[in-house]
């Protein structure tokens, strides 16, 4: 099946366009002016993206969030960014795309963090090296690149 992010055809939907970005309003709002800022080029993953694009990107997350804030005056902007490189389900369509989702107090709007206790000091801080040592390990092999 065709990515419906690759080409999208509800233009009438695109609030911003450039040659590597474009904004539209998302289909199946959660409130309105639900907004999604997606590259043109075919990414699943966050980690996929060259640092121009990420910058690019998110400057024109940043300049969308101030036109919903402006236009209309929502007491916080959620920035969620969706990534589902392993192709589960986790997101419908596996384009990486950042949701801007204006929320009202008594929107009804809700992430269930339904997670397990707290893991102790001691696992977290072994969760901290572990992440500390893979992210050395990723810098290295991008120096030696």
């Amino acid at each position: 099946m065709a990515c419906p992010f690759c080409e999208p055809l509800d233009t009438p939907m695109i609030i911003y366009q450039d040659p590597t970005v474009f904004a539209l309003l998302n289909n199946a709002p959660i409130n309105p002016y639900h907004t999604l800022v997606i590259p043109r080029s075919h990414y699943a993953a966050f980690a996929e993206l060259p640092g121009d694009l990420v910058s690019h990107l998110f400057q024109v997350v940043q300049k969308v969030s101030s036109a919903l804030r402006t236009m209309c005056a929502p007491d916080a902007v959620m920035h969620l960014l969706d990534d589902d490189p392993s192709g589960r389900g986790f997101n419908l369509v596996a384009h990486l795309k950042v949701h801007l989702i204006p929320r009202y107090v008594n929107d009804r709007v809700r992430i269930d963090w339904n997670h397990p206790p707290a893991p102790s000091r001691n696992e977290r801080e072994r969760h901290a090296k572990d992440l500390r040592d893979a992210l050395a390990r990723f810098l290295a092999s991008e120096a030696s690149n």
